[in-house]
């Protein structure tokens, strides 16, 4: 980020306020490991024809919950231009590893701003302490990058509404012989119309489409003299690619969240709620009326309670997500359905998460038991959670987790 920030504050408390302009965008990427690879893994498309590379320094990656180090003697390496990561041998990759890298890539769409403003008061009685955060993040989309969108493209994208695969434009413009990248093959025994690379004779310049494998009739041929990728024709069917042009949608996300906490020696409170507003694409007043959604969480502690030489604690969770809500980065952690086997099954609904958890702590070590019930509109599931710590993983110290998941998607 690049901007300006200022701040107040007096006895009863603060207020602040930020702007800039955002030079990327979030992005995460889930993966299970290959036995006996390190790497490089990919993730950033290595097809991508946009300049799009990651921000350095903007990543976090993650190793079965634990998150690692960047470094050569430490756990991994990353290209930030290529867009791929390697572990080093301190971390065994395996098939069962599962892997997960926040980071925010460059973007190449529009020009992007931030907006934030705060207010936090100064203790309340009761100890509490009340936060109110407002954030805005969105592209101008009056100020495409890299990129022109004329009166045609732009009538296209008031018609996509919230839909990238309905924002696609012919993607063919003819130019002089030989100001071109690409010939026009006529249809003949070898396959219908099709564009071959030729940048010495070429009249037309082509814009490529990922759709998938199998699902194209062109693949990434190579890149040319001038550093540019260039697509072959391959076969209907046989590719991953078609001719077109993707016209990126231009979106904007609002959060506004509103915090009452109060930490004491032994009570925690902790209530906090949010509101989003996602619009998916600022040129279409199409399919806005699922731009809202909303999520929350409440969380009571008895913490440090001394008692026979142990500290024991007790707390209780209530956290709810409804699909519309939309986040500046992950609302649930990496893999969190994964422990009640929905990793590969889409918020449809509400979502309510219910927990209960006991603790037991003695000399840098504690044992821990939960009891969670996870409930949505079509699925709901119980969880019992016993976990044993000695000092941290970071120090040599060890961790003993056991779980028992019963999930009931038959409502």
């Amino acid at each position: 980020l690049q901007g300006i920030s200022t701040e107040a504050w007096s006895r009863h408390g603060r207020v602040s306020l930020a702007g800039a302009t955002a030079k990327g965008v979030f992005r995460t990427v889930k993966f299970r490991g290959t036995t006996g690879l390190q790497g490089p893994y990919e993730l950033l498309s290595a097809a991508r024809n946009t300049g799009e590379v990651i921000i350095a320094g903007t990543e976090r990656v993650y190793i079965d919950g634990a998150e690692m180090t960047r470094g050569q003697n430490h756990d991994y390496v990353i290209d930030y231009d290529q867009g791929t990561i390697t572990f080093t041998p301190r971390v065994l990759i395996t098939r069962d590893t599962e892997i997960a890298v926040d980071f925010e890539a460059s973007q190449e769409r529009y020009d992007r701003s931030v907006v934030l403003s705060g207010a936090q008061t100064a203790a309340l009685p009761g100890a509490f302490q009340l936060d109110v955060l407002y954030a805005r993040e969105g592209d101008n989309k009056d100020r495409p990058r890299n990129i022109t969108i004329d009166d045609a493209e732009r009538s296209v994208l008031r018609d996509a509404g919230d839909d990238p695969d309905a924002a696609v434009t012919g993607g063919v413009v003819q130019t002089e012989p030989g100001k071109g990248e690409y010939i026009l093959i006529p249809a003949d025994s070898a396959g219908p119309d099709r564009y071959a690379f030729d940048d010495s004779t070429g009249e037309y310049n082509v814009s490529f489409l990922e759709v998938g494998v199998g699902m194209g009739d062109y693949t990434l041929g190579g890149i040319s003299n001038a550093g540019r990728p260039y697509y072959e024709y391959v076969g209907a069917g046989q590719g991953n690619y078609v001719v077109g042009k993707g016209l990126p949608l231009p979106e904007s996300l609002e959060v506004i969240t509103a915090r009452a906490r109060r930490s004491g020696k032994h009570v925690d409170v902790d209530l906090e709620w949010n509101v989003s507003e996602h619009d998916r694409n600022l040129f279409s007043p199409l399919d806005d009326d699922d731009n809202s959604g909303d999520a929350g969480r409440l969380r009571l502690a008895l913490k440090r309670l001394p008692a026979v030489g142990f500290e024991f604690g007790v707390a209780g969770n209530v956290s709810t997500i409804e699909d519309r809500f939309t986040s500046f980065d992950k609302a649930r952690p990496s893999y969190f359905y994964r422990d009640w086997n929905l990793e590969n099954d889409a918020l449809v609904g509400r979502e309510v998460l219910s927990e209960v958890e006991g603790t037991v702590a003695r000399a840098g070590s504690q044992l821990v038991y939960s009891f969670g019930r996870l409930d949505r509109d079509d699925v709901d599931g119980t969880k019992h959670e016993g976990r044993f710590e000695a000092g941290t993983l970071a120090d040599r110290g060890a961790q003993v987790r056991a779980f028992d998941t019963r999930t009931d998607q038959s409502r």
